[in-house]
């Protein structure tokens, strides 16, 4: 929502499914998206993407959720293209 604010076509999916082990959650927008460049170093603590730095940030805000999915042995992706928006799966285990 951070991102995708202030454009006319704004929007951001948020979908929740089930897989047989695993709950998936994946966000998806249109906003600026990001360079292959900036991806490799999107989850460092403290990075903030050339794309980005007009919007108010830290540059923890993923660094931080991958600490915490990671932590419950999880996994998080994200698959972006400059100018074409931007999709983070997030995957954790189902507990019974």
């Amino acid at each position: 929502v951070k991102y995708s604010a202030g454009r006319p076509d704004a929007q951001v999916r948020v979908s929740v499914r089930t897989e047989p082990s695993l709950g998936v959650l994946e966000v998806s927008d249109n906003g600026p998206g990001i360079s292959e460049d900036s991806r490799a170093r999107l989850f460092q603590p403290f990075f903030r993407a050339p794309e980005t730095r007009q919007v108010p940030g830290t540059g923890l805000g993923l660094a931080t959720i991958k600490r915490y999915i990671e932590s419950h042995a999880g996994t998080i992706e994200v698959v972006t293209q400059a100018n074409q928006g931007l999709t983070v799966t997030i995957k954790l285990p189902r507990v019974a």
